[in-house]
C-alpha cells in the first residue's frame, strides 16, 4: 500500500495479526514507539529498493486486477445483511474464482 495508508493504527492492527507490513512510509517517517512500523522505516532507510523486493512491495497490480474482474463477475455489492453470510457469500464467489483458475478458465 502507498504511503496513505501510513497510520500508526494501522502498523499496530498488523503487528496485532502477526501480519508482515508491505506498506510505504512516509518520505519523513520518524522512529517512534511503533516497533512494527519503526522496523519498515529502518528497512527502507537501508535501501527502499531491497524493501520492495523483500516485502514484494510492486505485485498491487496483481491484486487490483484481481478485484476488478471480481467485481465485473459479481457486482460491487454483496446481497447478504448479516456479517456472518457476508463472509460465507465472499468465501463462495472466491472458491468460484479459485475452481476457474485451477481449471485455467480466467
Amino acid at each position: 500500500a502507498d504511503a496513505g495508508y501510513d497510520t500508526h493504527e494501522l502498523f499496530r492492527y498488523l503487528g496485532e495479526e502477526g501480519i508482515e507490513p508491505a506498506v510505504l512510509v512516509r518520505k519523513d517517517a520518524k522512529i517512534r514507539d511503533n516497533p512494527v512500523r519503526d522496523n519498515v522505516v529502518r528497512q527502507i532507510r537501508r535501501g527502499k529498493k531491497k524493501w520492495k523486493e523483500v516485502v514484494e512491495y510492486g505485485k498491487r497490480w496483481y491484486i487490483e486486477s484481481f478485484f476488478s474482474a471480481f467485481k465485473r463477475w459479481f457486482g460491487e455489492y454483496v446481497i447478504s445483511r448479516k456479517f456472518e453470510n457476508v463472509k460465507k457469500e465472499l468465501v463462495f464467489k472466491v472458491g468460484i474464482i479459485n475452481t476457474l483458475i485451477i481449471a485455467e478458465m480466467v
